[in-house]
């Protein structure tokens, strides 16, 4: 079964191709298969200056299964003295000693005059497609670099270095570049920046040419920097490769300070230049780690094409400090240095290295001895891509000091350069990061803004390097750029993770039928579109599909081709003439498009444009899921899929229960929680790491049962008896768990019965829970407050005079409590514990009280409501008795007044709520004897009250 376009669409379908150690994924606008992944390489074991006691390693490694043959400047490499081939087993990376005093022609030595070396390149092919880093080292002094596949070697260079330092003691040491010839008879023009070191002397800016057979070497040396000498191809349009850099070197940035003329830590260099055609325009740097702690990174840029404007972090005018002189001409070098990230670029190609300093420039390490240095290493230089070539999944080496190939280096680093937004989905061996908060200090592990789209992380790999785990898988679905790097004691190392090299203008790409998106692999028997991308119109127009085919002629190239800009380049853009192109069955195919250039410049006008397109058969999806499960539970999937030859590189999980697709990158088991009971269909689609997905998996029952309801009443009393009120919607209830929250009663605390009794202590508040379970395994708990009874300690009776008021307070104990008074007739409220009581004759209240659910208790009390009674005289004479003029009941009207007149008139007493008795004075002085008049205002709806009253002594 075969998957649709639109389910295909409807998941986001992602194609892969990876390259760097174990794997690595090119994410570019034009992606088309020629990343440094491949089948065919050169290397040069380029001059060191140890000479033959340097070691070269190759790091190998694939993404398949593969079986390597390594030709060792005519030697083939050898296991105990037998020739043998290496076996690379998939995503297991391998490498490869190489002593030159085992292989006598592979080294290429630094103080020799020889012209050309014979066949001393060093030949790597492999069965299936590989990727391969190169490493020259010797205690103190080491350099790596990523090396290219043949099908992405160029024919025109520009070699890159830096200022040379000079000769030391014992030790000669020059700048330099060395070419490797990958075709008979390739004749190949130089124009160097530098004087030859040794006969015969090649002149500064005089042309010479060379001529190189397959395998064959040349190495120009210099005692200054070759940086700008001109490498290209003569009388045709040969490939041929070149590494650049040093023997030997030691340098600061400029201005430095600290160690300005005699920098105390050289390095060797070594580079593969990328060839002109794969120059960019838009690059973003990130600082090494030792540029957060006083070291500057220093960056050069090279200008291919006359007028060429370079922005740097949006200055066309300065770069932190360095001039810029736009527009620059070709062949212009700049250089500038930095301590943080940058944005580079330019209206036509650049290519930009980056490259770390001495450790003594740096000023955290003065007057410090060297072996003690708080801040090592030593010089390094990496070529960097533009940031159109990013990657999406790569896996990449510490290169850890062994005994075959022994270093200094001790820490190891990764440097990535991401779209900030990407960051949720960035990860580093399965660990995500954050961004640093603004204006936080620098901390490795945490993302860094360079610009408002750009942030950089440096993740330290140390620990898991040197404890035993030196590979490093770094994946991010929106692409990334990295570089995995180190430090020593005088020493470093440091190489870029992958890259998409490719011809900018000119380059097959395939796409895909359904979406007319550019793809970098495809399936077999799936339609694929082809098309050629040149920068100029043809005439001629052939194909070679690699599929036994043979060639086939575009009758009429002027019907199957558009134009557009690509890199500021108008192109034109060949369709393949009989539209869509399929494989019936996986493998690599070489595809090729032969075009007439009707105006070629220094090549012949035959072109040929190549693509290694890379096709899978899709993998086959399966898994396992638990059984039944109850509602909450976690489903767990195993998933036992095959992957038919390709590793698999995501899974998208269908639940059946209407959340998202579900896209993971892990084979482990994993659970999933359904949130409602039912029955669901899960379904997986599983994909290949070159994008090939599986057809849809076979669906999977899984049943969630609904859990039971668990729910109880109870009546307490002395002894509570709780009854057992829960519903089981799926099968039957078989066990109760009771916890009656009650530790002070012990081993009765907890019963199993369906309706257990228990006795609570005197007084307080429980929590009670219930668990329930069923014969389906599913179970439910609930819990309810249970409280003692309530004691009502005293309430006691009250008198009030009709139309009067009083709360009553009973004193009770208890939690949880509710009230209620019977009658409600003249309570304010007959539901709190303290209601008015106004009744308008006598009354007994019944009081219930009720603490949760346990059995209520009872008081009674009785109001007395009586007329007012107000005596006609009193004597305020000390004797204790009527000494004062007191009205019982009184206070029951609460918004009473109460004024005393004498027989002038003359108010003598006034109280408002009657809160004091008169007691026969004014103004703290006694009233004579005789016959005071009153007025009682009740202000309670009834009538005022007046009479008089006689003071007797």
């Amino acid at each position: 079964m075969r998957i649709s376009p639109s389910v295909r669409k409807f998941l986001a379908r992602m194609l892969w191709v990876f390259s760097s150690l174990l794997a690595v994924e090119s994410d570019s606008a034009f992606a088309q298969g020629t990343s440094n992944e491949g089948t065919d390489f050169w290397v040069a074991y380029a001059g060191h200056v140890d000479d033959e006691f340097s070691r070269l390693t190759l790091f190998l490694t694939s993404k398949v299964n593969a079986t390597v043959s390594i030709n060792l400047g005519g030697t083939p490499y050898k296991v105990n003295g037998v020739p043998a081939t290496v076996t690379l087993l998939a995503n297991q990376p391998k490498a490869i000693y190489i002593n030159p005093n085992e292989y006598q022609n592979v080294y290429v030595d630094t103080y020799d005059n020889l012209e050309t070396h014979i066949g001393k390149g060093i030949h790597v092919t492999a069965d299936q497609p590989i990727v391969v880093y190169s490493h020259i080292s010797r205690s103190a002094r080491s350099a790596a670099c990523l090396v290219y596949p043949t099908k992405a070697l160029g024919h025109d260079y520009y070699a890159i270095s830096y200022t040379q330092l000079g000769d030391l003691v014992d030790e000669i040491i020059s700048s330099q570049f060395t070419i490797v010839g990958v075709e008979d008879d390739t004749d190949i023009e130089i124009t160097p920046t530098q004087d030859s070191r040794w006969l015969p002397v090649r002149k500064a800016g005089v042309p010479f040419v060379i001529k190189l057979n397959k395998g064959d070497i040349y190495q120009f040396q210099s005692r200054t920097d070759i940086t700008g000498s001109r490498i290209k191809t003569v009388n045709g349009c040969k490939p041929f490769a070149v590494f650049s850099g040093s023997s030997k070197n030691g340098f600061c940035e400029e201005g430095n300070i600290v160690s300005p003329n005699n920098p105390g830590g050289q390095d060797n260099l070594y580079q593969q230049l990328l060839p002109v055609s794969a120059w960019g325009k838009n690059f973003v740097t990130a600082p090494f780690y030792n540029s957060h702690f006083g070291s500057y990174d220093i960056y050069r840029i090279q200008v291919a094409d006359n007028n060429t404007t370079v922005t740097i972090n949006g200055s066309t005018t300065n770069a932190n400090g360095t001039v810029l002189s736009n527009p620059y001409s070709k062949g212009s070098v700049i250089t500038f240095k930095s301590q943080a990230g940058n944005i580079i670029s330019a209206n036509n190609p650049i290519n930009v290295a980056q490259f770390q300093t001495s450790q003594t420039c740096n000023p955290t390490n003065s007057n410090l001895p060297v072996m003690s240095a708080p801040v090592p290493g030593d010089p390094d230089m990496i070529i960097l891509n533009p940031i159109e070539q990013t990657l999406k999944d790569i896996t990449v080496y510490s290169a850890i000091s062994t005994n075959e190939a022994p270093t200094n280096i001790r820490s190891h680093y990764i440097n990535a350069i991401i779209k900030t937004a990407d960051i949720p989905f960035f990860t580093v061996d399965g660990q995500q990061f954050q961004l640093n908060p603004a204006n936080a200090p620098f901390a490795t592990n945490k993302f860094i803004k360079i610009n408002d789209q750009y942030s950089y992380i440096v993740v330290d790999v140390t620990q898991s390097s040197i404890s035993g785990s030196p590979t490093h898988r770094i994946r991010a679905d929106g692409g990334f750029v990295a570089i995995a790097y180190g430090y020593g004691v005088v020493e470093s190392y440091g190489y870029l993770a992958g890259s998409d090299l490719r011809n900018l203008n000119q380059f097959i790409q395939p796409e895909n039928p359904s979406t007319n998106n550019p793809i970098v692999s495809g399936c077999n028997s799936e339609p694929l579109k082809l098309y050629v991308i040149l920068p100029y119109k043809t005439n001629s127009l052939k194909w070679d599909l690699n599929d036994g085919s043979g060639v086939r002629t575009d009758p009429d190239p002027d019907a199957h081709y558009t134009t557009e800009t690509i890199n500021g380049v108008l192109s034109y853009k060949y369709r393949y003439f009989n539209d869509l192109v399929s494989y019936s069955s996986p493998g690599i195919y070489i595809i090729k498009a032969m075009a007439v250039n009707p105006a070629p410049i220094g090549c012949d006008e035959n072109e040929t444009v190549e693509l290694s397109l890379t096709i899978s058969a899709p993998p086959d999806a399966d898994f396992t899921a638990t059984g039944s499960v109850c509602q909450g539970d976690e489903v767990v999937f195993t998933d036992n899929s095959t992957s038919n030859g390709v590793d698999i590189g995501k899974w998208y999980w269908n639940f059946g229960d209407g959340s998202p697709v579900e896209v993971r990158r892990s084979a482990l088991p994993f659970s999933h929680i359904y949130q409602k009971s039912g029955d669901y269909k899960v379904t997986l689609i599983v994909e290949g790491i070159t994008g090939c997905q599986s057809a849809v998996s076979d669906s999977i029952p899984v049943h969630v049962s609904e859990l039971p309801k668990a729910q109880f009443s109870q009546q307490f009393c002395e002894v509570v008896q709780f009854t057992d009120e829960s519903e089981a919607i799926e099968g039957n209830i078989i066990k109760w768990s009771w916890n009656f929250g009650d530790p002070e009663s012990g081993e009765q605390d907890s019963s199993d019965l369906q309706n257990p009794t228990h006795e609570f202590s005197p007084s307080g508040e429980f929590t009670v829970t219930l668990t329930v379970e069923t014969d389906k395994g599913c179970s439910n708990t609930t819990t309810a407050k249970v409280y003692s009874p309530a004691i009502i300690k005293s309430l006691e009776d009250i008198t009030i005079l009709r139309g009067g008021q009083k709360v009553l307070v009973p004193e009770i104990e208890g939690k949880g409590l509710r009230y209620k008074w019977v009658p409600s007739a003249g309570l304010d409220n007959d539901s709190i514990p303290n209601p008015v009581a106004s009744p308008l004759e006598d009354t007994e209240y019944t009081l219930t009280v009720t603490a949760g659910l346990a059995c209520p208790v009872f008081e009674k009390v009785w109001v007395k409501v009586l007329e007012p009674e107000i005596p006609n005289a009193f004597s305020p004479n000390g004797d204790g008795i009527n000494d004062r003029w007191a009205i019982k009941y009184l206070e029951t009207y609460v918004n009473a007044t109460v004024q005393i007149y004498n027989r002038y008139g003359q108010k003598v007493y006034n109280s408002g709520q009657y809160l004091e008795p008169w007691n026969g004075t004014h103004q703290g002085k006694d009233m004579p004897v005789g016959v005071y008049y009153y007025i009682i205002e009740p202000n309670n709806g009834r009538k005022r009250i007046v009479g008089s009253i006689t003071l007797l002594r």
